[in-house]
């Protein structure tokens, strides 16, 4: 069976999971100063047919080239963060804590998905 600390405690976890997140606020941030607009101005374009027609700069790559490697190292970390803080606020470790973390995100996944497609958000 699954054996938590005796000292568990859902707050803790909670916790710890909204602070290993702030990695997702440094990509935010990274995007408002990033200059990444004419590259998804011309992939719209491209491949939606929305917009008008983007000449791009090697600047432009660049800096979307930077934006997208950042932002990948930047959600690695956090999920790396996110199970660091499971096993220390559940105190399981090893293949049974990482069986758990990743069975947790899909599940978490899942839910969102299926509420965002619900009914109850068809109409916002």
């Amino acid at each position: 069976g699954i054996s938590l600390r005796k000292d568990f405690r859902v707050t803790d976890l909670l916790g710890t999971q909204a602070v290993a997140r702030y990695p997702a606020l440094l990509v935010a941030a990274l995007a408002l100063i990033m200059p990444t607009t004419d590259v998804t101005r011309y992939v719209a374009y491209q491949f939606l047919g929305v917009g008008e027609p983007v000449q791009l700069s090697i600047l432009s790559i660049i800096a979307f080239g930077v934006f997208l490697l950042l932002s990948l190292v930047l959600m690695c970390y956090m999920y790396y963060l996110m199970y660091r803080a499971f096993r220390v606020s559940t105190g399981i470790g090893g293949p049974k804590g990482i069986i758990l973390f990743l069975t947790g995100l899909l599940v978490a996944e899942v839910i969102s998905k299926a509420v965002l497609l619900s009914d109850l958000f068809q109409g916002i």
